[in-house]
């Protein structure tokens, strides 16, 4: 499963945002919760899409979705970038697999 979150950032912070996400990729990816990893963090271009940003994990299952994000740095996104006045959008996606033969 792939859990997405997709949000727009505060006027004029997509450089440091980058840079942050750039300096801080080991920590974020050391800290994850149990049955979650990082898949990263992409960026819409030449203003297509609704969003500015968009962040990606992959879940070993719904219990997953009950272990918390315990180290703060996972809350810095929220507090230092991303834009409060507009709401986040999540989803929870699930790859169709056919049925063995």
């Amino acid at each position: 499963m792939e859990y997405i979150n997709r949000f727009r950032l505060k006027p004029n912070k997509a450089e440091e945002f980058r840079q942050w996400l750039l300096d801080n990729h080991d920590k974020l990816v050391a800290t994850m919760p149990e049955g979650w990893t990082y898949l990263g963090t992409y960026f819409t271009l030449r203003g297509f899409g609704e969003y500015h940003c968009e962040s990606r994990w992959e879940l070993t299952g719904y219990r997953a979705l009950a272990n918390p994000f315990r180290d703060p740095i996972h809350s810095e996104v929220n507090e230092l970038f991303s834009d409060p006045s507009y709401p986040e959008e999540v989803t929870l996606l699930r790859k169709l697999l056919p049925k063995s033969a």
